[in-house]
């Protein structure tokens, strides 16, 4: 079943994250080969216009659309970790080693940001 899932992902039947629901299956893996060699991974999400980046450090963040400050672009980049308060009392993100973990992560913010 796994390779049959491959096999219409390559094919482009199926999304990258088809595997995770179907509601998922219009999230577009956009991963530049620089980003791949040092083990990232890059999604958009077309419904939200957010693109979405695992780190192979640990991070998981979200990156919305390009806005305009001034007439320069930016864009707007939002931690998925979950963050602990640490002895002075500012905030670190946790970060996952577990490439899966981080998959998860990413698939929830992506759900959650599409609710709201």
């Amino acid at each position: 079943m796994e390779q049959l899932l491959e096999d219409l992902i390559g094919l482009g039947v199926v999304g990258p994250l088809s595997k995770y629901g179907g509601d998922l299956n219009n999230v577009m893996e956009i991963t530049s080969n620089c980003q791949a060699k040092r083990g990232n991974r890059a999604f958009m999400d077309p419904i939200t216009n957010c693109m979405y980046i695992t780190y192979a450090n640990g991070y998981v963040r979200r990156y919305s659309k390009w806005t305009h400050h001034k007439g320069f672009p930016t864009k707007t980049m939002y931690p998925i970790n979950k963050r602990i308060r640490d002895k002075e009392g500012s905030r670190e993100c946790v970060l996952v080693s577990d490439p899966e973990e981080r998959m998860q992560m990413m698939i929830k913010a992506i759900r959650k940001f599409r609710t709201n």
